[in-house]
């Protein structure tokens, strides 16, 4: 990345990190926020592209992703997906770890207000899900579980955040865990993963295979 060390991209990521921390960004449209974004970027890099795993961007992507959660939480569930499965194992590799963590945690709140209209706390037991939200469903319970493992593993289980993703798992299921054992389980997580990644325009994503041992980055 030695090539990178220019004065104009010393600039250019000053700039994008005071765009990033700006109090408006949570209030001006998407489109004109990936506007802005890239024409900072080319303020830097004129002849060619901004590499996505370049710094500052991907904490950039991840500023916009948290600012606009509320407002605006499937272009958050993608922009995470992409971080999660795509940006972070080309930085790092198939590695987890705090960074993990708060990554996915943001990953598993926007799924899960996708599948609980607007609100992850509380699952409604009451409404029928569709084929496309139960398949959700199963990819944020398996993520959940995969989240509490490595908050246990780098924070640990006594934290109040380790305590606080439990309750919320058990307010998920329908039953208990023994539900997410079953063949049936494990085939709509596999399909409704392959679905999301298709879905976030990032198809050749590794994601989290089920294995005897648990949850792992492919």
């Amino acid at each position: 990345m030695s090539k990178y060390c220019h004065p104009a991209i010393s600039k250019a990521s000053s700039d994008l990190i005071y765009f990033s921390f700006s109090e408006t960004i949570s209030h001006i449209p998407y489109e004109e926020i990936c506007e802005q974004i890239r024409t900072i970027c080319k303020r830097g890099l004129p002849k060619e592209s901004w590499p996505d795993v370049l710094m500052p961007l991907p904490h950039v992507w991840k500023r916009v992703a948290r600012a606009i959660r509320s407002s605006d939480p499937d272009t958050t569930l993608k922009i995470m997906l992409r971080q999660c499965f795509v940006i972070n194992p080309q930085m790092y590799g198939a590695t987890k770890g705090p960074l993990w963590v708060n990554d996915l945690w943001l990953v598993v709140q926007s799924l899960l207000i996708s599948v609980n209209k607007g609100d992850y706390h509380k699952a409604d037991d009451d409404r029928p899900l569709s084929k496309g939200e139960l398949m959700r469903r199963e990819v944020s319970l398996v993520y959940l579980v995969s989240l509490i493992e490595e908050t246990d593993k780098w924070y640990g289980a006594d934290t109040t955040f380790a305590g606080y993703l439990k309750t919320l798992l058990q307010h998920q299921l329908v039953k208990d865990e023994s539900e997410m054992k079953s063949n049936r389980f494990s085939k709509n997580f596999r399909q409704g993963q392959k679905a999301l990644f298709e879905w976030a325009q990032i198809p050749d994503a590794g994601g989290i295979v089920v294995t005897k041992e648990g949850y792992m980055l492919k």
